[in-house]
């Protein structure tokens, strides 16, 4: 159901005009990898210099068998543009969020890398 919605998106994204930009895991052991995410972007978005970072959060829903748990569907789903705070060495990464951001992505048991979210200083 969500992937469909997604999907419904990015068609109507396209017959608006608006740009698709494709995104894969990142991080040294990643950069071999495919693609495997498409983000809907305005013109704008493109055309600023240096790379993008979208952080995309997922949780499946769970089947038991006998002897261990089984992925099946995508029960949550969000993305969001983030900056990456590079003056920390050490830890989690650290990510401030910028905006949120639609677009279809498909994910095969890829591992997980920790982060934190700080605090806003409003806060």
């Amino acid at each position: 159901f969500h992937m469909n919605i997604m999907a419904a998106g990015i068609v109507n994204a396209m017959d608006a005009g608006k740009y698709l930009q494709l995104a894969r895991p990142v991080g040294s052991s990643h950069e071999s990898l495919p693609y495997r995410a498409v983000f809907i972007r305005d013109h704008q978005e493109i055309q600023q210099p240096g790379p993008t970072y979208i952080f995309t959060s997922w949780n499946r829903t769970n089947e038991q068998t006998k002897d261990m748990k089984k992925c099946k569907t995508l029960a949550k789903f969000m993305s969001m543009e983030v900056s990456i705070d590079r003056t920390t060495t050490g830890g989690p990464t650290i990510l401030r969020s910028m905006r949120w951001i639609n677009g279809l992505c498909f994910f095969h048991g890829d591992e997980r890398v920790p982060f934190v979210f700080p605090w806003p200083e409003s806060l």
